[in-house]
């Protein structure tokens, strides 16, 4: 299959203006094209959370929720509570015309995406989200700032994100830092009808550790795209799977993500800002 040309134009957008220009002409014909590349990582996400969190009422903010393809995976993997976040009015749009899926959606500025109290949200996903072009490494400690003790981030990093050290090299120093642990670590498939790969991963914040967090970060983060000053390591490194002696990960083939039924459970209205 041929990729399609709104892919090149995300991973070749280098201000926020151009990515938010990318997904508003791209926001009606994201979820065939995605789909038609047959997009497994919000599948995959939400069955690594599932398989860690017992709870399916606990409370979820969907970070970067887009069309809401990532909150019919949490729904289909029977998590019930579920708020979505966006910063892009055209796909949140389109997420808001989805029936039962959210409790809540919140349109946010990327000055203060995650203006809401710490422990608001019992864990967070973003799918799709932590990524070259779209937002930094930095964001991942943001997210981890903003969870209570034995709280988790699940989210992807996919082929592409991979090729720039600082975002694999994050996970690797709040593990070290014993700020979270690593508690899901798999790579596999991202969108198989072109090849693209993602690794899936679960850190769960420490129960002693997450305090020290400085508490400027954790009351107020301010995240910017990562986009034109980067630049990729000297030698790109390896996708995980192929580190020799590593066995912490092996490929993983997955189903295509299935949509929730959309008359299964009721809707919210929607809030244009976050919950305090």
């Amino acid at each position: 299959m041929t990729e399609n040309p709104f892919f090149k134009r995300v991973y070749n957008s280098h201000t926020p203006e151009e990515i938010m220009a990318v997904y508003d002409d791209w926001a009606d014909e994201y979820d065939e094209t995605v789909l038609a590349h047959g997009y497994v990582t919000p599948k995959r996400c939400a069955d690594a959370l599932a398989s860690l969190e017992d709870d399916r009422s606990a409370r979820l903010l969907d970070i970067g929720c887009g069309t809401g393809i990532s909150g019919m995976a949490l729904r289909s993997a029977g998590f019930t509570t579920i708020d979505g976040s966006e910063v892009n009015a055209r796909m949140l749009e389109k997420a808001r015309s989805r029936q039962g899926i959210y409790s809540a959606m919140h349109l946010v500025s990327l000055d203060n995406p995650f203006d809401f109290a710490i422990g608001t949200y019992r864990h967070m996903t973003a799918m799709g989200v932590i990524a070259t072009g779209h937002a930094p490494a930095s964001t991942i400690r943001a997210i981890l700032a903003k969870l209570e003790a034995g709280g988790l981030l699940v989210f992807s990093l996919n082929d592409h994100t991979l090729e720039f050290a600082e975002y694999p090299d994050t996970v690797d120093a709040v593990v070290a830092e014993n700020i979270a642990e690593l508690a899901f670590d798999e790579y596999g498939d991202h969108m198989p009808m072109i090849g693209l790969n993602s690794r899936i991963i679960a850190l769960k914040t420490d129960e002693k550790e997450i305090q020290h967090l400085g508490k400027g970060q954790r009351d107020h983060d301010e995240i910017k795209p990562a986009c034109a000053e980067r630049k990729k390591p000297d030698h790109q490194p390896q996708h995980p799977c192929q580190a020799k002696g590593d066995q912490r990960m092996q490929p993983a083939a997955v189903d295509t993500v299935k949509l929730a039924d959309p008359h299964r459970v009721g809707t919210q209205p929607d809030k244009g800002s976050m919950p305090e």
